[in-house]
């Protein structure tokens, strides 16, 4: 045995995100998670390997094991913060930053409050993939187009 799983559980916010997860792998397994975005795949995996807490339940580790672990946002430094990416993107493209554009997006987005997250403690994948259109609008885009998204906000929000 490699990993053994006991009765694990994650809430965040008061939500629960999963529960109840009890397995065992062993040293040839191959181990995987599907379902649909928003499921709590990421939120697991990180959970298990530490970068997480888990509420409820343990995981063991047999010493001498090792573990690889892949996240499909690898177009994200996953070392840096969310406005650290930014930035850094913003500066490799436009060879400036623009703080105005910048807050705008923030915002529409609803990223303020994880602004200063490292990258690879964002709670899902869809929340990286929100960052990339983000970073990609920040990059690509002038104002008279992130006017047109202001006035749409809320259809392109809903479609995310």
């Amino acid at each position: 045995m490699i990993l053994k799983v006991i009765n694990l559980r994650k809430e965040i916010l008061n939500k629960t995100i999963f529960s109840n997860i009890s397995f065992e792998i062993e040293s040839s397994d191959v181990f995987g998670a599907l379902g649909p975005n928003g499921s709590g795949k990421t939120i697991f995996f990180k959970t298990l390997l530490g970068i997480f807490e888990p509420t409820e339940g343990e995981i063991i580790f047999h010493p001498n094991s090792h573990i690889d672990y892949y996240l499909n946002n690898n177009l994200l430094f996953s070392e840096l913060n969310i406005m650290h990416n930014i930035k850094t993107y913003s500066l490799l493209k436009n060879g400036h930053f623009e703080n105005n554009k910048t807050t705008f997006l923030i915002d529409l987005f609803g990223l303020r409050s994880q602004k200063n997250t490292q990258v690879r403690k964002l709670w899902s994948v869809g929340l990286a993939f929100i960052l990339l259109i983000y970073i990609a609008l920040i990059i690509f885009m002038n104002y008279m187009t992130i006017n047109l998204i202001r006035k749409s906000n809320n259809e392109i929000i809903t479609h995310l």
